[in-house]
């Protein structure tokens, strides 16, 4: 299964969860690609894992954000894809999941 990660770029804590979902799924065995708009933010990703969003071919995308990450996301992308949404917004209510929740999640 290969996972996307996308994350809010404006804020500090999203990026940083971004980065610790992509390294867990990484070392859970997963092919795993961030977009390049996220590296631009923090650049601890491994820069061959970075893909614009545009071109991702992934099974799922893990969206760390808010509900206009989600509708970004939704936007770039040319196919359909299963969104799980991490909620690092204001409103959430696309997204599915607490912060707290999210290696729970994951784990599922």
């Amino acid at each position: 299964m290969r996972f996307g990660v996308v994350a809010r770029r404006d804020r500090e804590a999203a990026l940083k969860l971004a980065y610790r979902v992509y390294d867990f799924l990484k070392i859970s065995g997963y092919d795993v690609v961030v977009d390049r708009e996220t590296y631009e933010h923090l650049r601890q990703f491994d820069e061959g894992d970075v893909v614009p969003l545009e071109e991702f071919n992934v099974d799922f995308i893990i969206v760390i954000g808010g509900d206009g990450t989600i509708l970004r996301v939704e936007h770039k992308t040319k196919r359909d894809f299963p969104i799980l949404g991490i909620n690092m917004g204001t409103l959430g209510f696309l997204t599915e999941v607490e912060p707290h929740e999210a290696f729970f999640s994951l784990s599922r």
